[in-house]
C-alpha cells in the first residue's frame, strides 16, 4: 500500500506542474484578450483539475485502507504524521520528497492562479469597456442603492435628423 501511495501522491504532483504550464499558458492569453483561447484554456483546466479531484480521492482510499490494517494510521492524518509510520527507509525517503514538492507545486500554482486573476479582472475591465464603448453606455464609478453599479446611456446618434 505505501507504493500505492507513492504512486498516488507522484500522479498528483504531475496533475499540479501540468496546472503550471497551463496557468503560464493562461496568462499569455489574459494579455491579448484572447477570448477564444480563454476558452479552451478553461476547458484545459478543467480537465486537469478533475485529475486532480479523482487522483485526490484515490490518496483518500488507500489512507483509508492503510488504518484499517495499521491501528497506528488515521484516515485524517497529515502526510508528514502518515510517512513517519513507514517502516520502509527509501518509501519514506520517496514519500517526504514528493511532499516537499507537492507544497512547492501547490503554492506555484496558487500563486499563477491568483496572478491570473488579476489578470482576467483587467481583461473583463477592457471588454466591459468596449461594450460601453459600442453601446453608449457608461457606468459611473458609485453604486446604487442596492450595491448595484450606475449606468447612464446616452445617444450615440441623433436618429431625427
Amino acid at each position: 500500500m505505501w507504493q500505492d501511495l507513492v504512486d498516488v501522491l507522484g500522479e498528483i504532483v504531475s496533475h499540479y506542474e501540468k496546472l503550471i504550464a497551463l496557468g503560464k499558458k493562461k496568462r499569455a492569453v489574459l494579455v491579448v484578450v484572447d477570448m477564444k483561447g480563454l476558452d479552451a484554456v478553461t476547458k484545459d483546466e478543467q480537465a486537469i483539475l478533475a485529475a486532480i479531484q479523482k487522483a485526490e480521492e484515490k490518496r483518500k482510499r488507500i489512507l483509508l485502507k492503510m488504518s484499517m490494517t495499521d491501528p497506528k494510521m488515521r484516515p485524517d492524518m497529515r502526510l508528514v504524521e502518515t510517512y513517519l509510520h513507514c517502516s520502509s527507509a527509501k518509501t519514506r525517503t520517496a514519500l517526504q520528497k514528493l511532499h516537499a514538492k507537492l507544497n512547492q507545486v501547490t503554492q506555484e500554482a496558487q500563486e499563477s492562479e491568483e496572478n491570473n486573476a488579476i489578470l482576467l479582472n483587467a481583461a473583463l475591465e477592457a471588454v466591459r469597456f468596449q461594450l460601453n464603448r459600442i453601446h453608449g453606455s457608461e457606468v459611473s464609478p458609485t453604486y446604487g442603492g442596492h450595491g448595484q453599479e450606475r449606468v447612464t446611456s446616452r445617444k450615440k446618434f441623433e436618429f431625427q435628423a
